[in-house]
């Protein structure tokens, strides 16, 4: 921010139903119903894209998507595919990809005009301006410094897994507490048995990953 960089959001409408499927990959799906060509419902279509549903939908998207963008002079990052870069004489345009969402900075700011016209003339866009929410994260930005907040998403998991009316801690772990692996030989504890019984476990702990990783450091430790 203290380059003065304009941060602008964007997103690809029904990007899925843009990925172009390669030669080598045969697939074919009956007609939608309702949608049946007369005289030919029997009939099944030989599909030439990707459509929602499709366990490779998000891989034949990402490579059109990335075709496209190396053929306007963007370079993918090496350490980070989700990042490109467009360096020209009248200035520079960085963005991150997060499937169909896009987050482009420029400088000047013209450039990210360019580049939304760009993404305009091939496929169908939502320009959402200044970026302020992405991917559950509030951002908030001043000519100095970039803010990042997971409260709504923080409180839509404390109140789904029964933390609501919890006190809050500064360690937000069991101080001294000793792990180990628990003998099976032992029978569980009720209340052990009956938590995990209503937990999506794997959720709980993916939400509590995601936190972590994007906006609390602070509880990496305790989520690990």
């Amino acid at each position: 921010m203290t380059l003065g960089w304009d941060i602008q959001h964007f997103d690809i409408k029904t990007a899925f139903l843009h990925g172009i499927l390669p030669k080598k990959e045969t697939a074919y799906m009956e007609q939608p119903p309702g949608f049946e060509t007369p005289g030919k419902e029997s009939w099944v279509m030989w599909l030439m894209k990707s459509i929602y549903g499709m366990r490779q939908a998000s891989h034949c998207w990402n490579q059109t998507f990335h075709q496209a963008i190396v053929e306007w002079g963007f370079k993918c990052v090496p350490c980070e595919w989700c990042i490109y870069v467009h360096h020209s004489p009248t200035g520079s345009v960085v963005f991150a990809v997060h499937v169909d969402d896009i987050f482009s900075i420029a400088n000047p700011p013209e450039e990210n005009i360019r580049f939304r016209e760009q993404l305009r003339a091939k496929w169908d866009i939502s320009d959402l301006g200044p970026i302020k929410f992405a991917l559950g994260i509030a951002v908030e930005c001043d000519a100095n410094t970039i803010s990042l907040s997971q409260t709504a998403f923080i409180d839509c998991v404390v109140n789904q897994f029964g933390q609501g009316d919890v006190h809050p801690v500064d360690t937000p772990m069991v101080v001294g507490l000793q792990l180990h692996r628990p003998d099976k030989s032992i029978p569980t504890p009720p209340e052990i048995t009956e938590w995990a019984a209503w937990t999506p476990y794997c959720k709980l702990v993916g939400s509590l990953n995601y936190i972590a990783v994007a906006t609390h450091p602070d509880i990496a430790f305790a989520v690990g």
